[in-house]
């Protein structure tokens, strides 16, 4: 499968060479889906079968990937995943780590939650003193974790779709794997920089995140869109598709039964049909040595790209992934539905 560790080396490498204005913008195009494939991946593996903890570290791990390409990001990003709304921040602070950890886990602790006085939540009978002390002081609202120079907070606080509790949350949930029905997520990491101070990213959701729709069963197309620019590849089904919000930046991926030489074939053909130019193309021998497998090709015309990278995934078949670049929201509304008649 089409990996953010993958594509996140090949993008770096291909920084070193290849520095035409294009290629820089769907370079930076490229590594929005990067991150687009990571949160989706994170919420795939979070359930209500998982543990605190868990999640904790699932999110962490998310995390330190996320620190390797987040210097493409602005102030706020608001990321659109199969129809499902993600946002992410970054800053920075020349406060301790403990300091700046302390501030977001207050701001969890201040807020309401459904995780939080499980007697309560649990109706546990005010007489069933030894039940009432065991559930007492567990909060599981609020996940803390340090690691090294790495340190989160998460939590999970009250939205307008929550339950009226803990059991009528998990009820709702169960029926409509939306995560608003919980809560809201929040997520915040600090990671100590060379000189001192923290890079500070946070991740939240608002009051709705359809988890089903996020990362949809085996074998099921996704809900989203297609690209306005680039057709789907042949004989796919979509598996993700990613809008940068107010932006110019789109991404796609796909699983096909085509080979990925013959996926890149017909990329070529297509895109050449719509007076594309390739805009890199380099031999096997000068790629540069990464763990990006596979084909990949670069287009554009008029000021605007499209990447195409296509390799074989663990089930024997053809991860496709698309980048479109240069786009304004309008024009890629309009092109969709005009490719849709």
């Amino acid at each position: 499968m089409i990996t953010a560790i993958a594509l996140l080396g090949w993008l770096k490498t291909k920084r070193e060479g290849y520095n035409s204005p294009s290629a820089n913008r769907i370079r930076g195009a490229a590594r929005l889906s990067v991150y687009a494939l990571c949160v989706s991946a994170v919420f795939g593996g979070i359930s209500l079968h998982s543990a605190k903890a868990e999640a904790g570290e699932q999110l962490q791990a998310f995390g330190r990937e996320m620190d390797r390409i987040s210097d493409i990001f602005g102030e706020n990003t608001h990321m659109r995943i199969n129809g499902q709304d993600l946002y992410l921040a970054n800053g920075s602070s020349k406060e301790s780590m403990d300091a700046t950890l302390d501030r977001f886990e207050k701001y969890c602790k201040a807020s309401d939650s459904v995780f939080k006085d499980l007697p309560k939540q649990l109706n546990v009978p005010e007489d069933a003193k030894e039940e009432r002390a065991r559930f007492a002081d567990i909060d599981l609202s609020t996940h803390r974790k340090v690691n090294g120079d790495l340190g989160s907070v998460m939590c999970i606080v009250r939205g307008t779709n929550t339950g009226n509790g803990l059991l009528d949350s998990l009820k709702k949930f169960g029926t409509t794997q939306d995560l608003g029905a919980l809560g809201k997520m929040r997520y915040a990491q600090a990671r100590k920089q060379p000189d001192g101070s923290l890079h500070v990213m946070m991740l939240w959701t608002e009051d709705s995140l359809k988890l089903s729709e996020l990362m949809p069963p085996d074998g099921v197309e996704s809900k989203g869109h297609d690209g306005s620019l680039a057709p789907r590849p042949p004989a796919s089904r979509r598996i993700m598709s990613v809008d940068l919000v107010d932006s110019s930046h789109a991404a796609y991926v796909y699983e096909s039964t085509n080979s990925p030489n013959d996926t890149i074939r017909f990329y070529d053909e297509r895109m050449a049909a719509e007076h594309y130019n390739v805009v890199d193309d380099p031999s096997a021998a000068s790629r540069p040595k990464t763990e990006l497998t596979g084909e990949y090709r670069m287009y554009e015309r008029d000021g605007v790209t499209v990447f195409v990278v296509a390799q074989t995934n663990e089930n024997h078949k053809t991860s496709v992934g698309l980048v479109e670049s240069g786009v304004s929201e309008s024009f890629a509304a309009n092109n969709r539905v005009n490719r849709s008649k």
